[in-house]
């Protein structure tokens, strides 16, 4: 053992017995278990503090506010500051988790047991510390006063009667927790409630509550004397968050509903009104005339975008032909889907509505504009990939690429960094068969061909400072599982021009440059449609870092590393560079489906012989992508071949063709595309492809050899070699 530990053991054993054992011993169960666990802590003996900690758990069992009364009236005022040292300490990590999930249950319950905040209501009317105690108790319960708050505001017993003025008190004391029921609540209550309502809103003063008051001012069958006092209340609000004159509710409900999805976009649900940080979790209110206030919790993730649903729904109520916050609605609820993980159920969706695919493909192209607009502005992959592909379903040409106003989503998307917007962006303008060129229609087959080589690997581009560090970065990069790298000097080196050209894509690029040669190949490869996305990671000292962040404080796509990482560190940095501007990596099954998706479109293109789009430019791609090991593309990548009038793409088919290597298949498959290509544009073969054909049909059998007879007639071969082969039967 230790000497430090053995000390320790000494110590504790030296040491008097904790101060609550000798307090509490006797007194409630577990409390001599709690105070030890605490002592244990305190002199570091997780072992012993364990053992304690165990037996308080079983000693409780289920009783979370008999744990509660034995935590808080233990001497150990500091018992939080103990908790979150047993926390860091693994072996009394779980023990410790469970014991604070009870305390704080226990505080939960305890702070907003019904009966509870009734009597402090009651207290209120006491005044002195009995007030003073009650107002604290209250406002820890906070938003979860507010129903019976209301509910005794509303009350006309003589006992409540008598509480109307310190209630009203009490809830602009609670302060903002209390605005979002209340404002719930106002357009339902009785003229005189509706008044003392309006009056606490105006006194918190938060801008939130001025659509729900203004929307009781529109309505025509409100009360005289409560249409004063509101009105009253609504100048002041006004007048205090200045508000536009002659501002509609269904505009402050719009900006509300705006405010509150760019709430979730950036600062999650902590700021949000409503957010329950106890329970973490987004609390819902509604209002019942029978029922009163009615709350529904929601998970964290998703309730900025239901209350920016809730506020849509109210703006669209006052003016239905408001788009804009259809608009909202549509994008809140699509991204109210995305976030919620697989299974996990939200309460406040009721059962009769349909599922956000419905409700967007319902809405018509410029609705989904504005989707996608926002989108792109916010970096979210998922709901631009919603956007696309409702667009894909329901729009044609016009509509894809004809948006009312200057801003063309659909366009853009072809230049977003995340490959899977880029993709879905191009599959559907391609699939949307235009007829006339379009803004950034030569986008459009470059992401295709891109799209064909989706395998799950990774290219990069290395552009060192001289050749010693090329060879030595290209060297670690392919020791990297999933990366391939090609090195150069400069962006004009030959081989880097060929990879760009090849349409495979570059997913990366690694430099070593100084800062000023940073920023400059960040300039030059902006202007390259083929690597404007490509993200930059810089691997230099210390102080071309310090001079890339004071030169290029927010520079998009470019970052910075040390040099000579350990191979664990440099793909992190690699992946970490890819991820933060390209998105996830596409493997598996979804990388085949976006390479035969591709390919498809390829084909459609070729067939089409359009002026659109310039699938010559994806011959290289197609060429490379007949030696990808997945059989199905090669085929495929066959029948799009077919259609090229080019010497290179027939010469690729019969080359594939022929080569004894591949699945008897893939060479039937690869032949009867071959024979397709020669009958639309003749033979273009090398001579020694020639016989390298005849010699095929002479010494195959089966299938294919019949493949092989059809590409030697489609081909136009000589009779002779028939006439050759009869003879010698």
């Amino acid at each position: 053992m230790p000497v430090t530990r053995l000390a320790l053991l000494l110590v504790s054993l030296l040491l008097p017995v904790p101060v609550t054992q000798a307090a509490a011993r006797g007194d409630m169960p577990g409390a001599e278990s709690w105070s030890d666990y605490v002592h244990y802590i305190r002199i570091a003996l997780p072992q012993r503090a364990r053992e304690h900690a165990e037996h308080l758990l079983d000693v409780v069992g289920d009783n979370h506010l008999a744990l509660l009364a034995v935590v808080e009236q233990g001497p150990y005022r500091d018992y939080e500051k103990a908790l979150e040292r047993a926390l860091q300490i693994d072996s009394l990590r779980p023990v410790t988790q469970r014991l604070v999930e009870k305390i704080q249950k226990a505080k939960i319950k305890v702070i907003r047991d019904e009966q509870r905040i009734i009597d402090d209501i009651r207290r209120l009317h006491e005044g002195g510390h009995a007030r003073q105690n009650a107002m604290e108790r209250l406002k820890a319960a906070g938003q979860f006063a507010a129903p019976l708050l209301l509910r005794t505001l509303q009350s006309e017993k003589p006992e409540d009667r008598v509480l109307h003025s310190d209630v009203m008190s009490a809830m602009v004391s609670i302060d903002r927790p209390m605005v979002y029921p209340l404002a719930v609540a106002i357009s339902q209550l009785e003229p005189v409630q509706m008044g003392q309502v309006a009056q606490v809103l105006t006194d918190i003063g938060y801008p939130r509550a001025a659509p729900f008051i203004k929307g009781v001012l529109e309505s025509a069958s409100l009360d005289a004397d409560a249409r004063v006092k509101v009105q009253a209340a609504y100048d002041r609000l006004a007048a205090e968050v200045r508000l536009p004159l002659n501002v509609k509710a269904a505009e402050l409900y719009l900006t509300l509903a705006q405010n509150l999805y760019t709430a979730a976009t950036h600062d999650g649900a902590d700021d949000l009104p409503g957010y329950d940080p106890k329970t973490r979790m987004g609390i819902v209110w509604s209002y019942d005339i029978q029922a009163g206030l009615l709350h529904t919790p929601v998970p964290p993730q998703v309730f900025g975008d239901v209350l920016a649903m809730l506020a849509s729904k109210r703006a669209l109520r006052l003016n239905p032909n408001m788009e804009p916050a259809v608009s909202t609605w549509l994008m809140a609820n699509l991204r109210r889907e995305n976030r919620l993980e697989e299974g996990q159920p939200d309460p406040s969706y009721a059962r009769t509505m349909r599922p956000p695919q419905f409700y967007v493909e319902m809405a018509g192209p410029l609705r989904v504009h504005d989707v996608l607009h926002r989108a792109l502005e916010d970096g979210d992959v998922e709901l631009a990939l919603d956007a696309i592909n409702a667009l894909d379903a329901t729009a044609g040409t016009d509509e894809l690429v004809n948006r009312q106003g200057a801003i063309q989503p659909l366009l853009e998307a072809l230049a977003f960094p995340d490959r899977t917007v880029r993709f879905a962006a191009a599959f559907a303008l391609t699939n949307a068969r235009p007829k006339a060129a379009f803004p950034g229609s030569y986008r459009v087959v470059p992401i295709l061909t891109e799209a064909v080589r989706q395998s799950g690997g990774r290219n990069v581009l290395v552009i060192a400072r001289d050749d010693a560090t090329r060879n030595q970065m290209v060297g670690e990069v392919e020791q990297l599982q999933g990366f391939t790298a090609i090195g150069g000097l400069s962006l004009r080196d030959q081989m880097l021009l060929d990879q760009v050209a090849s349409g495979q894509g570059v997913d990366l690029i690694v430099t070593n440059r100084d800062a000023q040669g940073c920023l400059e190949l960040r300039s030059a490869t902006a202007n390259d449609y083929r690597l404007a996305a490509a993200p930059i990671l810089a691997l230099v000292p210390e102080g071309i870092q310090y001079e890339l962040k004071s030169l290029a404080p927010q520079a998009k796509r470019l970052s910075w590393n040390d040099a000579g990482l350990a191979p664990a560190q440099l793909e992190r940095a690699i992946r970490d560079a890819i991820d933060s501007t390209r998105g996830k990596q596409i493997t598996g099954e979804r990388a085949d489906q976006y390479a035969m998706r591709a390919i498809a479109l390829l084909g459609q293109i070729a067939l089409s012989r359009g002026e659109v789009f310039n699938v010559q430019e994806a011959e290289p791609a197609l060429i490379a992508a007949l030696n990808d090991p997945r059989e199905a593309i090669q085929q495929k990548t066959g029948e799009v071949l077919a259609y090229l009038d080019r010497d290179m793409a027939q010469q690729a088919l019969a080359g594939a063709a022929l080569d004894e290597a591949r699945p008897l298949a893939v060479r039937v498959s690869l032949l009867n595309s071959l024979a397709g290509s020669a009958k639309q544009f003749g033979r273009h073969l090398m001579p020694i492809q020639i016989d390298l054909v005849l010699n095929l049909v002479k010494n195959s059998t089966g299938e294919l050899a019949i493949a092989a007879a059809r590409a030697h007639g489609a081909l136009a071969l000589p009779g002779s070699h028939l006439t050759q082969m009869v003879v010698e039967q």
